[in-house]
């Protein structure tokens, strides 16, 4: 297992672009959540959404250093309470917020 662990601010831009090295030389990822045995580096106790990775595919990344979404397996909101979060969620909210203007051009509302 392989995780990501984050912040909720976060979770619509990771969902929509992916996991980014931003500027470090990797993506930090742990072998458990915050809690587990063997969760010593990789994952902070106080994030509040976990990112399941699936390992064999993604262990490449892509050359801008980032994570597609294409590789998440599943997430998880910690705090306050858990639960599973969508992981299609934001493509249809993105989609939402683009809307044809009278003259055929897409506009951001």
């Amino acid at each position: 297992m392989l995780v990501h662990g984050t912040f909720r601010q976060h979770w619509p831009s990771i969902l929509l672009k992916g996991l980014s090295c931003r500027g470090r030389t990797h993506i930090h990822l742990a072998p458990g959540l915050p809690g587990d045995p063997g969760v010593i580096s990789g994952m902070r106790p106080n994030c509040e959404v976990a990112v399941f990775i699936n390992g064999p595919l993604a262990l490449a990344g892509n050359a801008d250093g980032v994570l597609p979404p294409k590789y998440f397996k599943e997430a998880l909101q910690l705090r306050p309470t858990r639960k599973p979060l969508s992981l299609a969620g934001n493509e249809e909210k993105e989609h939402q917020r683009l809307k044809h203007s009278s003259r055929g051009r897409m506009t951001q509302q």
